[in-house]
């Protein structure tokens, strides 16, 4: 079994391989540059728990770029907001550890595998 950091590695990277660099840095930018994120992050960033798949998925689809994005677009800016998390907040003070993570991150694959688009 994958560690967190390769699983989001490898993720990220096959991402980018089928829709290409571009597009990965425009998820980016759409996530980090969101009301939207800089409401919510600062709030998942001083709390004791890790975030959960619903929570992640939900601040996602509160941006409108990712309102009728494809799933993969929302996995991916999940998974980006949840790699945010843990190096802000789980790298210093572990909170949760790899076995976790990987669950969550499974967890939004699963979430996101149930959308619409």
């Amino acid at each position: 079994m994958n560690d967190f950091k390769t699983l989001c590695t490898e993720t990220i990277q096959e991402f980018i391989r089928e829709y290409g660099e571009k597009k990965h840095r425009q998820i980016y930018d759409e996530l980090v540059n969101s009301s939207s994120f800089k409401k919510n992050f600062p709030i998942m960033t001083t709390g004791d728990r890790p975030p959960n798949a619903t929570e992640l998925i939900a601040i996602v689809q509160n941006i409108r770029f990712f309102a009728f994005s494809n799933k993969r677009n929302t996995t991916i800016a999940a998974t980006i907001l949840l790699i945010m998390w843990n190096g802000q907040c789980n790298s210093n003070i572990e909170i949760c550890d790899d076995s976790k993570l990987l669950n969550i991150l499974e967890n939004v694959f699963e979430k996101s595998s149930g959308m619409l688009w």
